[in-house]
């Protein structure tokens, strides 16, 4: 027996996050639909591109706050707080966008 056959005779059970999951990928394959761009690439922005470069931002400016002295340090605190939360800004707008579009989808 091979991995491949174990994997597909596995039987998850159904919960809270097996729900949360197929919404999202409902969620990224209608962005798909909707925008013309592949869910990889909708997928690789969201969770490898925008989401780590948030944190690492956030990461910098604590580091820029903490280790370098005086007004240099807050200032470029402060320029990677503004960077991250950014990136934060374009994940939520994204999701929220298509959360609404969904939202206002006829159900039948």
């Amino acid at each position: 027996m091979n991995l491949t056959t174990v994997a597909w005779d596995w039987d998850p059970i159904i919960n809270g996050w097996d729900s949360l999951c197929d919404f999202c990928i409902l969620l990224m394959e209608y962005l798909t639909r909707e925008t013309g761009m592949s869910y990889g690439f909708i997928n690789v922005m969201l969770f490898v591109v925008l989401g780590p470069l948030s944190t690492l931002l956030f990461m910098a400016a604590t580091a820029s706050a903490l280790w370098i002295k005086g007004k240099k340090g807050y200032i470029a605190s402060g320029i990677l707080s503004g960077l991250g939360l950014t990136a934060v800004f374009i994940i939520l707008t994204a999701c929220s966008y298509a959360l609404l579009i969904v939202a206002a989808l006829p159900t039948d």
